[in-house]
């Protein structure tokens, strides 16, 4: 579960930037789309980061036991 959310997460970061990016190409240079597109990716990946740094841990799997 929590892997598919932050799969999910990435997919959708990963979305909005190239939006941006080709939202910017498609107003101004191509180059400019590219500057717009890495630069929001990474605000997004640093605020992901931070939340995850501040959220909750992520669920350890059981180890089984042995005698």
């Amino acid at each position: 579960m929590y892997g598919r959310v932050m799969g999910t997460v990435l997919a959708l970061a990963l979305l909005i930037a190239a939006l941006t990016g080709l939202i910017v190409a498609t107003l101004g240079e191509p180059r400019e789309g590219v500057t717009a597109a890495l630069l929001v990716l990474a605000i997004l990946s640093v605020v992901f980061g931070l939340g995850m740094l501040a959220g909750p841990p992520p669920p350890q799997m059981p180890v089984p036991y042995r005698r």
